[in-house]
């Protein structure tokens, strides 16, 4: 069989690894490509090995038919990064980083097969992605919540370390929260944070909280996803949850 496949490097948290994966599966989507063989081999080299944790928000079994794990010797030289990194442009050979020229993507005569290497957070398709994506959602992602109920996140840990994360997102939070007080009648705040520590420090005195819940990806990411009502960080993690869930009063820290 002739196949036209996709060959993906996926890396870092679920944040990142939806960014990757839904970049692949748009492109499979629209030029008609038959898999996406995706590698995993990368996630090991980083400080903070997360696993492959896209079956927290895209059912598996909705997918199975085209994707394909492993690893995969064409990625292993890293072309698209190189490329990258040395200026040069080898999109009309199929290998695609983070820089891609998106005027590729009206040119229905993509190479056969394409190598995706890069986080691809800021390519302008993403804002189409929520309805490409809702077909192959989990089908147990939504919670029932409150209407009253006020979602806040704080991303601490490693993003404090590399300092995208600090105590003048105070401002961002106090502002996020009087803005919803004077919308929600009554509003019950809880919070979700992966560093308990940071986040209750960083907004002692804004808001009491209701509930702070463990950090658990898979719990934390159903109850963003579900609450109408948030306060997000500017953590991928945050933001997906956002994009995709349920919407009535949200704040991003930084966009989608």
């Amino acid at each position: 069989m002739n196949e036209r496949v996709i060959y993906l490097r996926l890396v870092g948290g679920l944040g990142n690894q939806l960014y990757q994966f839904a970049f692949a599966y748009y492109l499979r989507e629209r030029f008609d490509f038959d898999k996406i063989k995706i590698d995993t081999s990368g996630m090991s080299t980083y400080n903070e090995f997360w696993g492959v944790l896209l079956d927290i928000v895209i059912s598996q079994k909705k997918i199975s038919n085209f994707v394909e794990y492993g690893e995969f010797p064409i990625l292993k030289y890293r072309i698209p990064k190189i490329a990258k990194k040395i200026k040069l442009d080898l999109s009309r050979f199929g290998f695609i980083s983070d820089c891609i020229d998106e005027s590729i993507l009206s040119d229905r005569n993509l190479p056969k097969n394409l190598v995706l290497d890069g986080y691809f957070e800021k390519v302008a398709i993403r804002f189409d992605y929520k309805d490409i994506l809702k077909p192959i959602l989990r089908d147990d992602l939504f919670i029932d919540l409150p209407s009253n109920l006020v979602v806040i996140n704080v991303r601490g840990g490693e993003f404090v370390r590399i300092g995208l994360s600090s105590g003048s997102d105070r401002e961002y939070y106090k502002k996020s929260i009087s803005e919803i007080k004077l919308v929600i009648p009554n509003p019950v705040f809880h919070l979700i944070t992966d560093d308990v520590v940071y986040a209750t420090k960083l907004l002692e005195g804004i808001c009491i909280f209701d509930e702070i819940h463990t950090p658990d990806p898979v719990s934390n990411f159903k109850y963003l996803f579900s609450a109408k009502n948030k306060i997000l960080s500017q953590s991928t993690f945050a933001k997906w949850a956002g994009f995709l869930g349920e919407q009535n009063n949200v704040f991003y820290y930084s966009e989608f």
